[in-house]
């Protein structure tokens, strides 16, 4: 085998590896996004009950979004763990 042979072989292999670690990338970069997603509704939650307990009582408008924000911290949950 000459050396022409074994770089367009060496450079097959590497190119292969890169596309499979880019695919492992667009995976975990997808999940990170999602994982982002869920912290921030948590937040939202949060901002929601504090701005509801400011004044030591719930009024049903504040229920109302508290109960918004709750299930979309369930939905970013549920599409992180693909149900």
């Amino acid at each position: 085998m000459d050396t022409n042979a074994i770089l367009t072989i060496i450079s097959a292999g590497l190119g292969l590896l890169a596309l499979i670690a880019g695919g492992f990338w667009a995976s975990a970069k997808g999940k990170l996004t999602q994982v982002v997603s869920l912290g921030k509704e948590v937040v939202d939650v949060i901002e929601a009950l504090d701005a509801a307990l400011a004044d030591n009582t719930i009024t049903p408008e504040e229920l109302a979004a508290i109960k918004k924000e709750v299930q979309s911290v369930k939905d970013a949950f549920k599409l992180l763990l693909n149900k």
